[in-house]
């Protein structure tokens, strides 16, 4: 599946509300699996955004993008519960006592690894609480908005009978503004779907 032959440039830069010839657009790599493709269209922006490193924090141009794909579909026979309940169980909000569960069983897992491999798990395990999930009526059989304490990007991730995909959209710093592009680009993949 190419996720750019469903989005136009034109269409994205209709919902973004700007002039299509300020927009590129990326073709995803050509891999197997489609989780993995993704069409991405961008412009330039005045934000920048600071990214921290080994050598301290520095601010980079941030561009504004709108990135639909991560296609991934379900398979009955392994998820063994209504797709909806899946969804529901997988794009939820994380508590401290999920996040310390999970750790646990992590370091377990890690047992015989190195003591560096057991402190990159506890990162992981915590990483879990920047991620806020909100459900999202009217938008396909389940909709969750994903937002992250780690930058300005939003990701809708949507339900559509046995599939799920996601629309990434940064176009401002005010997240509820990619949040109301999110809707309408997910709105025009259902479309095509029905």
């Amino acid at each position: 599946m190419d996720p750019c032959a469903l989005l136009t440039k034109e269409k994205a830069a209709s919902i973004a509300n700007i002039d299509p010839e300020l927009v590129t657009v990326k073709e995803p790599v050509k891999m197997k699996n489609p989780l993995y493709l993704t069409c991405t269209f961008r412009w330039d922006s005045d934000r920048t955004t600071t990214v921290k490193t080994a050598l301290g924090a520095m601010e980079v141009a941030q561009d504004n993008q709108i990135q639909i794909g991560s296609f991934k579909l379900l398979d009955s026979e392994k998820i063994k519960q209504p797709f909806p309940e899946y969804f529901d169980g997988y794009y939820k909000n994380v508590t401290a006592e999920d996040a310390e569960k999970f750790d646990k069983k992590l370091q377990e897992e890690l047992a015989e690894e190195s003591e560096t491999a057991k402190k990159i798990g506890t990162s992981i395990s915590k990483m879990s609480l920047n991620f806020n999930y909100k459900s999202v009526s009217g938008i396909g059989d389940r909709a969750s908005w994903e937002t992250s304490t780690m930058g300005t990007d939003g990701h809708l991730h949507v339900l559509h009978g046995d599939v799920i995909f996601s629309v990434i959209v940064n176009i401002s710093d005010d997240v509820n503004d990619s949040f109301d592009v999110a809707k309408k680009v997910a709105n025009e993949i259902l479309a095509l779907c029905n």
